[in-house]
């Protein structure tokens, strides 16, 4: 206990801390209480008390000044009696204790449900666990168990017993990953006390794809709030249960998310608390929402990825330099080769096509015979009538019928 004159200046601060430090046997700096000055000169004390003592009686004691044991003696010099896991505090819960004691690395294990009938205030256990110099703290792990089960029961009775808490004290209760404290609270807790982080798989056991759309939706400021009303307590424990690590928001957007969605209050009564107009908090909320629903999106897509390798291939194990995949074959030919075969493929098929095209054209637009064609055809003799056939002649590539000509007859033009 601190006087009230000396209120928030660092004295009881300063006492917690030495006496944490005590019980770790860290008050001596770097070294233990296993040897050094300490142990030698409270072996000089004891030895002197047991020699004035002697084996005499208060007949045969001489009167004279005598050296006896301080009433209070230095912690630096004096090992604890005992060696502690953990230290707890347990108090009526106010906004300021709860600062004081959180700040001291203590976390919130109970919360009374019934507030105390004279003071109106909740009852609370905090607990921190102890690191000794020598040793591992074997309490860590228990107490972060603790916090685990503490937290997700908290948030779970926001909207029951704990509704008409402030949200401020409700906010630093649930102690929410925030911009801001990020990395110290990576740094001092080491994120044992998180749950297990979401996954697509697990996702879609809490929202189909088309709530997700609609968180989409709304963060893109395409639909009204009234349409992701019924999803926001569910996103609010997701979040504030830390099953969201990769997702970041600040500290007034957590306080929206633990007043809107596990108090179920309204953004008129936030505004009220807060004493900011609610077009502000919405505006807040709408970029909370946007950044959940990229972080879910984020999963679908990583889902759907991971589903078209494990379905293409069967395995996700990486192949060796010259290995052959499932199903598939060893390329001898190079591609250079496989594009001379490919394009003398297509150039055949294109002669064709033009011999078919000439041929169909040669009838109808076949060209007049020249002088040397007419003289053939004559065979020196003069023509009996006025018409004249003169021989067409074949074509190289042409099949030859059996009268000699293509197609088994032979063709002539008249002039």
């Amino acid at each position: 206990a601190t006087h009230p004159a000396l209120h928030r200046k660092g004295y009881a601060s300063e006492a917690l801390r030495q006496m944490v430090s005590w019980f770790e046997q860290r008050s001596r700096g770097s070294e233990s209480f296993g040897s050094g000055k300490s142990e030698k000169k409270r072996g000089k004390k004891g030895a002197a008390a047991v020699a004035e003592v002697g084996e005499g009686s208060l007949l045969k004691e001489s009167l004279e000044p005598r050296e006896v044991p301080p009433l209070l003696e230095s912690v630096a010099e004096v090992p604890p009696p005992y060696r502690l896991d953990y230290i707890g505090t347990s108090f009526g819960l106010t906004r300021d204790l709860f600062d004081f004691w959180r700040k001291s690395s203590f976390r919130p294990v109970y919360l009374r449900q019934v507030p105390h009938g004279a003071t109106g205030e909740h009852s609370c256990i905090l607990l921190r666990a102890l690191t000794p110099l020598e040793g591992e703290a074997e309490a860590t792990r228990v107490i972060d168990h603790f916090v685990r089960d503490f937290r997700s029961r908290f948030l779970r009775l926001l909207q029951g017993p704990f509704r008409e808490q402030p949200t401020r004290l409700a906010l630093c209760i649930v102690d929410p990953p925030t911009e801001t404290a990020a990395a110290a609270s990576e740094d001092a807790e080491g994120g044992v006390d998180n749950q297990t982080p979401l996954t697509a798989r697990t996702l879609l056991q809490f929202l189909s794809r088309d709530d997700v759309h609609r968180i989409e939706q709304y963060g893109k400021n395409l639909v009204e709030y009234g349409l992701i009303l019924d999803l926001v307590p569910l996103l609010a424990t997701m979040f504030l249960s830390r099953r969201l690590p990769e997702v970041r928001l600040s500290p007034l957007q957590c306080a929206i998310l633990v007043a809107i969605g596990c108090q179920h209050r309204t953004f008129d009564q936030l505004a009220k608390e807060f004493e900011a107009p609610a077009s502000q908090l919405l505006a807040l909320f709408n970029k909370a929402m946007h950044k959940l629903a990229n972080h879910f999106r984020a999963l679908l897509e990583r889902y759907e990825e991971e589903e078209e390798v494990a379905t293409s291939s069967g395995t996700h194990r990486p192949l060796k330099s010259g290995e052959v995949m499932a199903g598939g074959k060893f390329v001898k030919d190079s591609l250079l080769s496989d594009q001379k075969a490919a394009a003398k493929k297509v150039h055949e098929k294109l002669d064709s096509t033009r011999k078919e095209l000439l041929g169909s054209l040669r009838d109808e637009f076949a060209v007049t015979p020249g002088e040397a064609e007419l003289r053939e055809a004559l065979k020196g003799q003069e023509p009996r009538s006025g018409t004249l056939s003169v021989a067409r002649k074949r074509i190289v590539g042409e099949a030859e019928g059996p009268r000699g000509g293509p197609g088994g007859k032979k063709k002539r033009n008249r002039w």
